[in-house]
C-alpha cells in the first residue's frame, strides 16, 4: 500500500515556519533545510529526533528533468545513483501509467512526479561508505516492475556466508495453541545429523517464521565453519499465514495484534502470543526435537513488529529466554524498568541510520535497560528497514550466545 504521507505535505513548511515548528513527520525524511532551520530545546526528544533526521533527509528535486530521469535510468524502471563525494543518493523511476509511485526497502517514501511516468527523490545520507541499500518500487499499478535494486558502499560490511544447499532440513508443522485457541503454523530448522537423543540443542524462537528457511542457510554455514553450536530454529509464522483457521473476520491487522501489546483494544492477543511462545512452543520444541529447556540456551528473535514482540517477551519472560535479538523494534520502546522477579535476559539490538523511528526506539530501550544494569548492546548500520542488517549480524549474535562446544582433549 502506498504510504499515505504525500510528498506535497512533506514540502509545505517554509523555512520561516520551520524555525518555529518541527518538520512534518520526523520519520518520513523531511527536507534537510527544514531540519537544519528548526532548533529545538537542547537535550529533549525533539533535539534527538532532529539529530537522527539529519542522518537521512530529503533534498529538492526541482532541478531534475524528464531527460535526466531517462538518462539515469538507462532503460531500467528503477535506479539508485549514489554520489559519495556529496553524500547523496538520487532515486529515479518510471512506470507506464500515472498511479502513485513510491519505494520500499531501505527507504520507505513516496517519489515526486517529474513528468509523465517519471519520478524521482534525492536524499542526503550519512555514512554512505558503509551503506547497505536495497530498494524496490511500491505502486498500485500491476505492471510496475518490483525487482529490487541493490547498492553497497565501498566498505560496507559483508553479509554472512550462506550454505548453498542445506544438509539439515526445514520442516513445516501445525501446533494447536491453548493460549490462542487456534492452530498455528510453525517452521522448524533442524541442523545436520540432528538426533533427538543427542540433545539438548540450543534453540532460537523466531517471529515471522516464514523466513526460517532463509536464515537456516546462514546458520548452517556458521555451524559448518565451527563458529556456532548446532541449534534449532523454531519459526512461528505470522498473520493469516500463521493460523490454520480462517481469520478473515478479525477486525484489525492480525500480525500487529499478535506482536504489539495494546494494538487492538479488548483483544489480549499479544499476551496470548507471549504464552504461546514462552510456554507452549518451548515445551513442544523440547519434546519433539530435543530443544534445551534451559533459559540460557534459548533466544527469542524478531524484526520490526516482531522485534517489539521479542523485546517484550524476553523482558517479561526472562525466566524462559536467556537472549533477546531484536532487529529494528518499532512501537513501544521500554521507557522504564519494572521490578520483575525473574532472571534477566541479555539484549542485542540492531537498527539502521536510515530508519529514524526504529533507530530511536532501539536506542531508547537499550539506554533504559543498560542504565538498569541489563546486559544490552546496540549496533547501528547504514541502512533502513530491510533484511540487510539481519544478514550481517545474525551469525555473530548467535555465535556469542551459542558458541561451538569446546574440543575434547585427550589425557
Amino acid at each position: 500500500m502506498i504510504l499515505a504521507v504525500t510528498h506535497a505535505l512533506m514540502m509545505t513548511l517554509s523555512l520561516a515556519q520551520a524555525e518555529q515548528h518541527p518538520p512534518y513527520e520526523w520519520n518520513r525524511y523531511p527536507l534537510c533545510e527544514h531540519v537544519e532551520a528548526y532548533v529545538p530545546e537542547p537535550g529533549g526528544l525533539e533535539a534527538r529526533q532532529r539529530s537522527i533526521a539529519l542522518e537521512a533527509c530529503q533534498l529538492p528535486t526541482d532541478m531534475i528533468s524528464i531527460s535526466d530521469v531517462d538518462a539515469g535510468l538507462n532503460g531500467q524502471s528503477l535506479a539508485l545513483l549514489p554520489d559519495l563525494q556529496r553524500s547523496t543518493v538520487t532515486i529515479l523511476a518510471r512506470q507506464d501509467d500515472d498511479a502513485s509511485l513510491g519505494v520500499l526497502g531501505t527507504f520507505r517514501m513516496p517519489l515526486t512526479k517529474i513528468g509523465e511516468g517519471r519520478y524521482a527523490a534525492r536524499l542526503r545520507l550519512a555514512h554512505m561508505d558503509t551503506a547497505l541499500m536495497t530498494v524496490f518500487l511500491n505502486s498500485e499499478s500491476p505492471t510496475t516492475n518490483t525487482e529490487p535494486v541493490i547498492w553497497r558502499g565501498p566498505i560496507a560490511p559483508d553479509q554472512a556466508p550462506r550454505q548453498s544447499e542445506l544438509l539439515g532440513r526445514v520442516e513445516h508443522h501445525e501446533v494447536f495453541s491453548e493460549a490462542h485457541g487456534e492452530t498455528r503454523r510453525v517452521d522448524v530448522y533442524l541442523p545436520p545429523e540432528h538426533d533427538l537423543n543427542a540433545g539438548p540443542y540450543p534453540v532460537v524462537f523466531m517471529t515471522d517464521g516464514a523466513e526460517t528457511a532463509h536464515f537456516a542457510h546462514q546458520v548452517e554455514a556458521a555451524i559448518k565453519a565451527g563458529e556456532l553450536a548446532p541449534l534449532i530454529i523454531v519459526g512461528a509464522r505470522s498473520g493469516q499465514s500463521g493460523v490454520v483457521e480462517d481469520m478473515s473476520d478479525f477486525p484489525t491487522d492480525l500480525r500487529a495484534a499478535d506482536y504489539l501489546a495494546g494494538w487492538y483494544e479488548g483483544e489480549p492477543r499479544a499476551q496470548e502470543h507471549q504464552r504461546f511462545f514462552a510456554n507452549e512452543l518451548t515445551d513442544w520444541a523440547s519434546e519433539r526435537f530435543g530443544a534445551s529447556m534451559q533459559r540460557e540456551d534459548r533466544a527469542v528473535l524478531g524484526f520490526s513488529n516482531g522485534a517489539s514482540f521479542a523485546r517484550d517477551a524476553g523482558y517479561r519472560r526472562g525466566d524462559m529466554f536467556g537472549w533477546v535479538m531484536a532487529y529494528s523494534p518499532g512501537r513501544g520502546p521500554i521507557r522504564s524498568v519494572e521490578d520483575i522477579d525473574h532472571p534477566r535476559a541479555r539484549f542485542r539490538f540492531a537498527a539502521g541510520w536510515y530508519e529514524p523511528g526504529f533507530q530511536l526506539s532501539s536506542q531508547l530501550t537499550h539506554e533504559v535497560l543498560s542504565a538498569a544494569g541489563y546486559d544490552s548492546r546496540i549496533e547501528l548500520f547504514s541502512t533502513g528497514h530491510t533484511r540487510d542488517v539481519r544478514d550481517v549480524v545474525l551469525s555473530d549474535w548467535l555465535g556469542e550466545a551459542f558458541p561451538p562446544p569446546a574440543p575434547v582433549t585427550q589425557p
